[in-house]
C-alpha cells in the first residue's frame, strides 16, 4: 500500500468520493483515501489484514434509530471499531434516546440512500446525530470502509470533527475498559466510591 493522496489512487469521477472530497474540503481536510482490492462490502478482519493494521483500527459505521413520539424515526450513526459490537443500551443512553434500534435495510436506504453495510461516517446529505465509540480514539490512525473498493486513513479527531460525532463508550466489549479493568481500575464509575 503506497501513501498516495486520494487524488492519485482513486477515480474522482465516482459522484460518492466526489462528495466526500468536498465535504472534508469544506471543512480544510484533505483525505488520504486508499483502494481495496475487494469491490464488495469487506469486513473488518479482512480491511486490516489488507492495510496493515489492528481490527480494532477499522471504524465501521452502523445506522440505528430511535422512535419519535409523534412518529418517524431519528437517525443515528454509531462508529465502533471493528472490534466492538454497538450496545444498544449504551447508545440510548448516550444519544438521550429511551429505545434504539438497528435500522432495517429499507431504513437505511431511506434515511441514508445507501446500503446497510456502506454507511458512511460523515457526509450524509441530512441531519444525522453520529455517536463515535471512544475505543477509535486510542489509536494514531483509523481506516474507515467508504466504499466497496476504498477505505480512508485519518487521524480519529478528524474523524469525529468531519462526522460532529458525540464520543462515548458505547461497544458491548470495550478496549478501553478492559484495559482498565487489567490494571485493577474500575471501568465505568457513577456517583462516590
Amino acid at each position: 500500500m503506497t501513501g498516495l493522496l486520494s487524488h492519485e489512487v482513486i477515480d474522482l469521477g465516482d459522484a460518492r468520493i466526489h462528495h466526500l472530497l468536498t465535504v472534508a474540503a469544506q471543512r480544510g481536510v484533505t483525505l488520504d483515501i486508499r483502494p481495496l482490492r475487494a469491490s464488495t462490502p469487506t469486513p473488518a478482519e479482512q480491511i486490516a489484514s489488507e492495510v496493515g493494521c489492528e481490527v480494532g483500527q477499522v471504524a465501521t459505521s452502523r445506522l440505528c434509530v430511535a422512535p419519535l413520539p409523534r412518529g418517524g424515526l431519528k437517525p443515528i450513526v454509531c462508529m465502533t471499531s471493528g472490534a466492538g459490537d454497538v450496545a444498544l443500551e449504551l447508545l440510548a443512553a448516550v444519544a438521550g434516546e429511551v429505545e434504539v434500534r438497528y435500522a432495517t435495510v429499507r431504513e437505511v436506504r431511506d434515511l441514508l440512500n445507501c446500503s446497510p453495510g456502506m454507511v458512511p461516517a460523515f457526509g450524509h446529505g441530512r441531519t444525522v446525530s453520529v455517536v463515535m465509540d471512544r475505543d477509535l480514539c486510542g489509536y494514531q490512525w483509523v481506516w474507515v470502509p467508504i466504499l466497496d473498493f476504498a477505505v480512508l486513513r485519518i487521524p480519529p479527531r478528524t474523524l469525529r470533527m468531519l462526522s460532529n460525532a458525540n464520543v462515548a463508550p458505547v461497544t458491548k466489549v470495550s478496549r478501553v475498559r478492559s484495559m482498565e479493568s487489567v490494571d485493577g481500575s474500575a471501568g465505568l464509575r457513577f456517583g462516590a466510591a
